[in-house]
């Protein structure tokens, strides 16, 4: 079973690990195994084996299989042993335009991953991202005359309340690419390791394209070992992410919202779970999304934006980011116009992977595949769902990220019942205003400009 907890259905690649279970000295050993799927109707689906691996005396192999979750509800799949598996399209790949001198091709190679949508290219000098073609628009949205987007290391000067306080700090120093890896070359998933080193400290990338989808995921494992202190200031690590657009404007998301924010240059300032760079290119305009499900220090100079991954302030905790630590990143293309609420549906995506759940095979009085609750509305977001503190019900809390009023639809499938009313309550969930009564299962609750509102929903 796949699950998906975010308000938009759901597209992607989901990775399931299948255990074996058979006796030492099973004539075909569990790694030679080969596997396929079915969706939820019984149809045939292509599987790409991520990876073989033995623990705790059992061996397991990782499938990567592209499936469709309704939105707030799940879907099914049935793995299956096959001596002959249905093979996937091509969808996304490793692309390596490789050096006129033959034989020197790996070290000569460009690095990149490509799919139907985009096309991306690193240094394979530095490793640093130096092409992110959209390929339907044909809009390149990396400058890379400014060396790509990297990692960049510097040290503030020493100043108190270094937990609290941001000094100015000296020039930038670039990563080390240590080292280089095809982990996946396709057919539905495309994955290229870089190890980076700063010092006494190591970055370790994980660069990943999806068939049918534009957004290069990026998974960060950093072990971070620069300490600060008051005579040597202030360690931090950061992204540098410089675009090719002019006329520049930065949007970042705030709580139940979204807000332009004019900075001076190198000022950080905080989001939540994504940042837009929108500008001109050519004759158009175009913008790039840098989402995040951790990190919210964000700071633009000119055409770049920086995001700030790991900073050793020095007190009250002389050890305060001495450790190891783990981001999730995603850059996407955009349209300059795309609304906030699609913003932060794709970045409740981001934040909230699809859970794989593994089960036996069995008769279920479910169905294979089912939208637990629907809500529908322009512009609106679901920034919460729990059940009632009374029991009777449940909480949905929808926000209006538009300067219109919305009105928002909200549904639930036959096993929740239908709904009868919707009760608009406060934060302490206290009754608020009449309750609106549905009609054939359906509740329209009405939310005012950049509104934020609750409603107790009773079947």
């Amino acid at each position: 079973m796949v699950v998906n907890t975010t308000p938009a259905e759901r597209r992607e690649v989901v990775r399931l690990t299948v255990w074996d279970r058979d006796p030492p000295g099973t004539p075909v050993p569990f790694h030679g195994k080969q596997f396929a799927a079915c969706d939820d109707r019984g149809r045939p689906i292509g599987v790409q084996v991520m990876g073989k691996g033995a623990e705790w005396g059992h061996q397991n192999q990782t499938l990567a299989v592209p499936v469709t979750v309704p939105a707030l509800g799940y879907t099914t799949l049935t793995l299956s042993e096959s001596f002959d598996p249905p093979t996937a399209p091509r969808g996304a790949w490793v692309a390596q335009r490789k050096h006129y001198c033959w034989y020197a091709q790996a070290e000569r190679a460009c690095i990149g991953l490509e799919n139907d949508l985009v096309s991306v290219a690193f240094d394979r000098q530095t490793g640093n991202l130096v092409s992110f073609l959209d390929k339907k628009s044909g809009v390149e949205h990396i400058a890379a005359g400014a060396g790509g987007m990297g990692f960049e290391f510097s040290v503030e000067r020493p100043h108190g309340m270094s937990s609290w306080l941001i000094e100015n700090s000296g020039p930038p120093e670039r990563t080390i690419l240590r080292r280089v890896e095809h982990a996946a070359d396709g057919p539905l998933t495309a994955e290229i390791l870089m190890e980076y080193g700063i010092r006494e400290s190591t970055i370790k990338a994980r660069y990943e394209l999806q068939a049918g989808e534009p957004a290069l995921r990026i998974s960060l494992e950093i072990d971070w070992f620069e300490r600060g202190g008051p005579t040597t200031g202030v360690p931090n690590l950061r992204l540098a992410v410089p675009t090719a657009f002019k006329d520049v404007t930065a949007r970042y998301e705030i709580p139940f919202g979204a807000l332009d924010r004019q900075t001076r240059p190198d000022q950080e300032v905080p989001a939540l779970r994504w940042a837009k760079m929108s500008g001109r290119t050519g004759k158009r305009r175009a913008a790039l999304v840098l989402f995040n499900d951790c990190k919210h220090g964000h700071a633009v100079e000119g055409a770049t934006l920086r995001l700030n991954l790991v900073r050793s302030a020095y007190d009250p905790d002389y050890l305060s980011d001495v450790d190891r630590h783990l981001v999730r990143l995603a850059l996407c293309p955009a349209a300059a116009a795309i609304s906030d609420a699609s913003l932060s549906a794709q970045a409740a995506a981001h934040e909230q992977p699809l859970l794989a759940i593994g089960t036996d095979v069995h008769q279920g009085r479910l169905p294979a595949t089912q939208n637990l609750l629907k809500v529908r509305g322009t512009n609106v977001a679901v920034s919460g769902i729990k059940w009632a503190e009374s029991g009777a019900g449940f909480i949905v809390r929808l926000a209006n990220m538009s300067t219109a009023p919305a009105v928002a639809k909200l549904a639930c499938a036959r096993e929740l019942g239908q709904v009868q009313s919707a009760q608009p309550v406060d934060l302490m969930e206290r009754p608020a205003g009449p309750a609106v009564r549905a009609k054939g299962g359906v509740a329209s609750v009405r939310l005012e400009p950049h509104g934020l509102g609750s409603w107790l929903v009773r079947t």
